[in-house]
């Protein structure tokens, strides 16, 4: 009986032990990868910028109370739009846009999927050139809705939507802001 019950204290012992090896491992781990993973989120910002803002050859970044916003300025620091990071819930999950807007012709540059969790084959298609350039040009007052103003993908109307909703709230909120209008930023 002794015997037992000095085998399940070590087997305890090394159970603990392996736990407390595992947890600082994974917090090392962990800590070790945030700046990569930083530095990544902030390359693929910085491409999404330029992508939606074909002009730009620079931004400057205008933090607001709620929202960060990036005006694209070319090579004579004209501004030549902005660019907005917005968000919204898709089907799977939530899905983050870059948003390209050119305040003066009333109208989008583009957009750019930075994150989604769309089901892979369908609504992960939003991520596709041939999708995403169908809103280079869309004026703001457009519906953005699947299947009038937005093509749709089979199979994926609810991220095709979703999509939709995204960018015209982002217009929405970037029009709130008034940055052209004077007393603006």
């Amino acid at each position: 009986m002794v015997e037992k019950e000095g085998i399940e204290s070590r087997l305890i012992f090394v159970l603990v032990l392996i736990m407390i090896v595992s947890g600082v491992s994974l917090a090392g781990l962990y800590q070790w990868t945030i700046p990569h993973i930083e530095a990544h989120e902030a390359l693929a910002r910085e491409r999404a910028i330029f992508s939606v803002l074909p002009l730009a050859a620079a931004y400057e970044v205008i933090e607001t109370d709620e929202l960060l916003v990036y005006r694209g300025l070319d090579e004579a620091q004209n501004q030549v739009g902005y660019a907005m990071e917005t968000r919204g819930g898709g089907f799977q999950g939530m899905i983050t846009l870059m948003v390209g807007l050119d305040p003066e012709a009333e109208k989008l540059t583009g957009i750019e999927v930075l994150t989604m969790f769309e089901t892979p084959g369908l609504g992960a298609r939003i991520d596709e050139d041939n999708f995403k350039e169908q809103f280079t040009d869309k004026q703001f007052g457009d519906p953005f809705k699947a299947g009038k103003d937005i093509d749709t993908i089979s199979g994926a109307t609810l991220s095709v939507q979703a999509v939709g909703t995204i960018v015209s709230a982002a217009i929405t909120q970037f029009e709130a802001l008034k940055l052209d209008s004077p007393g603006g930023e």
